[in-house]
């Protein structure tokens, strides 16, 4: 990974200084129940959001794949 830059939840955001958009928006969603899978959730977002600025419904379930969470269908 020589060189290439490496972004982690953390870095899109935090609470001491400022979250993310994507991280707002899914806690004041109530989207981090469990907490276990939603950095993965907001990084797979932040991802799509960043390639495709106006995502469809099909580009947000392509993107969701490699998550799994029992509230799933709630996001989308």
């Amino acid at each position: 990974m020589h060189g290439l830059a490496v972004t982690t939840v953390e870095g899109i955001g935090n609470v001491k200084t400022k979250l993310h958009p994507v991280q707002e928006r899914i806690a004041k969603a109530h989207g981090s129940q469990c907490g276990f899978c939603t950095p993965g959730i907001v990084m797979s977002m932040y991802a799509l959001l960043r390639n495709t600025p106006k995502p469809s419904m099909k580009d947000l379930e392509i993107a969701f794949q490699g998550t799994i969470m029992i509230t799933y269908d709630m996001l989308l």
